[in-house]
């Protein structure tokens, strides 16, 4: 059959993912993870092109892509027959396929006649050959939506019965089913079919332009690059453009201050961990509630394995931020969605609760379990459990069987406190010390907890004449806990590791400005450098814009914003701190003291020109918001905060000019003790 596809000159598949033939069948390709290469089999840019030339339906379709299917490019494949008006997805792993079609079961979909395909696999038995992994190292088997999983689902509740070209074009438009990425855009429907016709969009579908941007991998700035500008929508036909290029053919002729160094002790060993201690192997989960195993064992294996195997303190630092980090996530999640056991895990794509929150209670429960048993038992445990489970349904009761059987320990009660219950611990730390005669001082810390207690192990810092110590304690009842050193301590930080997870107000972190930016506003300082500011304003719009959300948050001026605004709003307020008005009206309890082009952050003044902070805070105005502060000691520091987007800043990073010289979680109210001299 005739067909047209958009290439490069002399390619035989599609560049662009699509296909079109002149017997109404239309199909392109999202790629998912790849699964396992089959050698003597034939590449799928052959029998793409050949679906598309000799495909009269849906499952000629499919008997051409699966037929010497050798696995590489592994993809969904949107399919649709202009015919029958019957739409197909087609998930080709390598051994193991799925298709969906509105004609028949709509499960797991759920939305009758509106099929989507995003890059997320979401078949169980495909997603079985992704366990064939490097290092053997554990594969989440579970699903989770993503955020194009949920805006499809919602657009589709929205917009049912009423589908057309119109919502099609609007949908393109819009963010996450954008990229930043993105280069063009297509759209048809039957009548457009009938004549090989389409709707094409050369450019961003959002109407904004790309300049080539020194470094920037999707557009960078070599010699003869040129501006990618949108040209907006045009009705394609291949047949008249094929005729008319005949025609034309016929026609033809600084260095910071450094606090002192976490002491381990007999503690490093415990950050000690190398490839070869890890587990290896996938477990599959018997039912749905063993899914926090399933997934939190691949958590772990993952933070485990990248921690610095040379540097117990570094090592134990990252630990420590990839658990607040889970926290973190946590929290943000239940603040928006209903909280659940882990048990009580579940497949949705509504909503990422069912899926993260299980997986985040799961890892803890790993975490914890480790501390406990120690390194040499705990991975005795792990590996273990997945060489007996490897490729098998394993249940939650099965795992707590193993680990008792290898620990020799009664483990049930310890475990299942992280997957029985809603909610997290409530610990409420407190301390005393005594100067004794024998020498030295006794710390007495007392741990009460609101609600039913958990047991659990976490590590406590103490601060004796400028050394910062570490101790490792297990909570498991209300009786004090006695410490002895020889110095007088003055400070403790009750779970400095962030070993256990605890529910506190400043959960936010930079990542959620990708949840709802919809709601952002950027306030710029207008006091003085009002054109500077602006521009700069105007620079991170963008900036943030072509990164990922790819629209542009609304600019506002400080004294502009009304007190309905910011309440209702996520605030970006970014300035010199003596130009945005913002930086005058911080409640009392706000963690760093703004002054006049220099601020105060953790115990120490920072007033240099070049000297800048990053923070991200419970919206002041509405603890329900979020507000992101970019707070700058100069117009140059502004400059050099904003001129890049930094991906992997947690709650708050300090900047030297363009450099993050600093970056972490807040520490959690009441966990941080000071111990004054009387």
């Amino acid at each position: 059959y005739r067909l047209v596809y958009q290439t490069f000159p002399g390619g035989i598949h599609s560049g662009a993912d699509f296909y079109r033939n002149s017997v109404g069948i239309a199909f392109g390709e999202t790629s998912v993870m790849q699964t396992p290469y089959e050698e003597d089999s034939t590449p799928q840019s052959n029998r793409a092109r050949k679906a598309a030339q000799y495909s009269a339906s849906i499952d000629d379709v499919v008997r051409i892509l699966w037929d010497k299917n050798n696995g590489m490019y592994t993809n969904d494949w949107p399919i649709a027959d202009f015919k029958t008006g019957e739409v197909a997805i087609l998930l080709l792993g390598t051994h193991t396929m799925k298709l969906w079609r509105t004609s028949e079961d709509m499960n797991p979909f759920g939305t009758p006649g509106f099929l989507w395909a995003n890059n997320n696999n979401r078949d169980p038995e495909v997603r079985k050959e992704y366990v064939a992994q490097p290092d053997d190292r554990p594969f989440d088997l579970m699903f989770s939506p993503w955020n194009r999983d949920v805006a499809f689902n919602e657009f589709y509740v929205e917009n049912k019965g009423r589908i057309d070209i119109t919502a099609g074009v609007n949908l393109w438009a819009s963010s996450p089913v954008n990229r930043a990425h993105a280069c063009d855009g297509k759209i048809t429907n039957t009548a457009m079919a009938e004549q090989m016709v389409f709707m094409a969009h050369h450019g961003k579908v959002t109407l904004r332009e790309k300049f080539p941007t020194n470094g920037w991998r999707y557009l960078p700035d070599l010699p003869g690059a040129e501006p990618h500008l949108s040209l907006g929508y045009s009705v394609v036909s291949p047949i008249f453009v094929a005729d008319q290029l005949k025609a034309a053919r016929a026609n033809a002729a600084a260095a910071e201050p450094e606090a002192a160094d976490l002491e381990f002790g007999d503690l490093a060993s415990e950050f000690e961990i190398t490839k070869k201690d890890l587990w290896r192997g996938t477990v599959e989960p018997a039912n749905p509630a063993v899914s926090w195993f399933v997934s939190a064992t691949a958590a772990y294996w993952r933070m485990l394995d990248g921690l610095e195997d040379e540097d117990a303190v570094a090592a134990a630092e990252q630990l420590a931020d990839d658990l607040a980090a889970l926290e973190a996530r946590y929290l943000y999640t239940v603040s928006r969605e209903d909280d659940l056991a882990a048990l009580n895990a579940s497949r949705a794509y509504d909503r990422y609760g069912p899926y993260l929150l299980p997986r985040i209670k799961g890892t803890f429960a790993l975490h914890q379990l480790r501390l406990l048993l120690g390194n040499e038992v705990f991975f005795k445990v792990m590996s273990t459990t997945h060489e007996r489970f490897r490729g098998r349904e394993m249940t939650t009761i099965q795992f707590i069987d193993v680990a008792e059987e290898v620990s020799r320990k009664a483990l049930a009660p310890f475990v299942r406190q992280w997957l029985d219950r809603t909610g997290l611990p409530k610990p409420v730390p407190s301390v005393e010390i005594e100067k004794v005669r024998r020498g030295g001082w006794d710390l007495e810390l007392m741990v009460g907890q609101e609600g039913v207690p958990y047991t659990f192990v976490t590590h406590i810092e103490i601060e004796v004449d400028g050394e910062r110590l570490l101790r490792q304690v297990t909570v498991d009842s209300e009786d004090p806990i006695q410490l002895h050193f020889d110095g007088r301590p003055t400070r403790v930080v009750f779970d400095a590791l962030h070993d256990i997870p605890v529910a506190h107000p400043s959960f936010y972190a930079w990542k959620n400005f990708i949840d709802e930016f919809h709601d952002t506003l950027i306030v710029y300082g207008t006091a003085r450098q009002d054109e500077a500011n602006h521009t700069m304003a105007r620079r991170w719009q963008e900036m943030v814009a072509d990164i990922y959300i790819e629209i542009l948050p609304p600019l506002v001026k400080d004294a502009e914003l009304d007190p309905d605004q910011a309440t209702s709003s996520d605030l970006m307020v970014m300035g010199t701190l003596d130009d945005n008005s913002f930086f005058g009206h911080m409640p009392e309890d706000f963690p760093v003291d703004f002054g006049r082009d220099s601020f105060q952050w953790m115990g120490s003044e920072y007033g240099e020109s070049d000297d800048g902070l990053f923070l991200v805070v419970p919206n002041p105005w509405n603890p329900a918001k979020t507000m992101y502060v970019m707070a700058a000691n100069s117009g140059m520091q502004l400059y050099h905060m904003t001129r890049t987007y930094h991906r992997n800043i947690p709650q708050w990073a300090r900047f030297k000019g363009k450099e993050i010289v600093d970056k972490g979680y807040f520490d959690r109210p009441g966990f941080v003790m000071d111990l004054p001299e009387d």
